[in-house]
């Protein structure tokens, strides 16, 4: 069960990250921001993005797949 609800959380816990990360993004002040972290978090989001998309295509469960 565990296994099968992985790729839900992942996108569900990636994407709350991004809308956190977005809005410190864009309103903190330019020299508060972390370039390694910003950097660090981009590459484990594309990639948890792109395990994600797989699982969800190889279900074929199109209307997720919109949301990643």
């Amino acid at each position: 069960m565990v296994k099968d609800f992985k790729p839900y959380s992942d996108l569900w816990l990636t994407t709350n990250k991004w809308f956190e990360n977005i809005h410190h993004w864009m309103n903190d002040e330019w020299e508060k921001l972390d370039a390694d972290y910003c950097e660090k978090f981009m590459e484990e989001a594309y990639k948890t993005t792109a395990m994600v998309n797989k699982f969800f295509n190889d279900k074929d469960l199109v209307p997720i797949l919109k949301i990643g």
